[in-house]
């Protein structure tokens, strides 16, 4: 079973900036807390999905892939040379998906720890948007 989410129009938030750490502690950054807001804002389009899949999951017969497609400005002019390149602010692609994750996994009775594989990409869009492919597989076939 593979369920499709697409959130749009705000940027994923980087796992270094999904915190703020003072003296009290760690705490979620203004940052994360709106990532949190905008994706438990546009779930409830996929709440047809999200229950099928919850209903469909058992951790004893299943193991979850996870992959993200991240659509945003990556690429900058370089003022030198006018050429264009990855800009430096996009955010490093390993930071990415964890905070994305934590945000969908709070939707579904499964934990972000049963995905055992996956993938993730930045893609350069003036239209910014992020879109989630969830699959279960079988087990067994990792047995």
């Amino acid at each position: 079973m593979i369920i499709k989410l697409c959130f749009e129009g705000f940027k994923p938030v980087s796992l270094n900036d999904s915190t703020k750490i003072s003296r009290y502690g760690g705490r979620k950054s203004s940052k994360y807390i709106n990532l949190e807001q905008q994706i438990n804002h546009q779930i409830r389009a996929f709440r047809e999905q999200l229950i099928l899949i919850n209903e469909k999951y058992d951790e004893y017969e299943h193991y979850v892939t996870l992959d993200m497609r991240f659509y945003y400005p990556i690429l900058t002019k370089d003022r030198t040379t006018k050429r264009m390149r990855i800009s430096k602010t996009s955010m490093d692609i390993f930071n990415i998906p964890k905070t994305t994750e934590d945000c969908i996994f709070k939707h579904l009775i499964m934990d972000d720890s049963q995905v055992i594989t996956g993938s993730s990409t930045k893609i350069h869009s003036k239209d910014i948007k992020m879109e989630v492919e969830i699959q279960l597989k079988p087990l067994r076939s990792i047995l």
